[in-house]
């Protein structure tokens, strides 16, 4: 007797939602946003926390390779080094998965840069239950742990039209 068991939902990218079959998609929407952006502004840098592939980050990381910055699965480590960044006048985008960026990187989030008001963006994928990875993965109270986190500007695009308009306005919100 042979079971068949169910094909597991998987996301992949910064896919915020299934899309019906045949529906075209844009692939990659904030990876080219970012790469687009960083041909007109030279102090655009990108950070991953090994996670480029899955974040978009890979499409700015092979346009840019100068100012990509692979920081390896430690999101407070790219948090203060996207800080410092900031603070010489760059505009840092960092990525990683939402559950990483506010479980993981709270303090360095907060106290590094919303506090000192630095322009650093935080660009956080598969937010809530959008993954297919299990809890671990699941960022389901990460807007409840940012309200109290003085200085934040929280953006959260629906779509890749609004993820490709935000890139620059966020880059351009101190």
């Amino acid at each position: 007797m042979t079971s068949t068991a169910p094909k597991r939902l998987t996301t992949s990218a910064m896919i915020a939602s299934f899309a019906d079959p045949g529906l075209r998609t844009t692939p990659a929407p904030f990876g080219h946003a970012l790469s687009r952006l960083a041909e007109q502004r030279p102090e655009i840098v990108g950070l991953s926390a090994d996670l480029a592939k899955y974040t978009d980050m890979h499409v700015f990381r092979d346009a840019h390779p100068g100012r990509f910055f692979q920081m390896g699965m430690a999101e407070q480590a790219m948090f203060g080094a996207a800080a410092g960044l900031a603070e010489v006048g760059l505009v840092p985008f960092a990525s990683t998965y939402s559950v990483f960026a506010t479980r993981r990187a709270y303090d360095f989030l907060c106290l590094d840069i919303a506090e000192p008001r630095l322009n650093v963006n935080v660009v956080g994928a598969l937010p809530g239950l959008t993954t297919g990875y299990g809890p671990s993965h699941q960022a389901t109270e990460d807007l409840a742990i940012l309200r109290g986190c003085p200085n934040l500007t929280i953006v959260d695009p629906c779509d890749a039209v609004d993820i490709e308009q935000a890139v620059p306005a966020l880059a351009a919100t101190p």
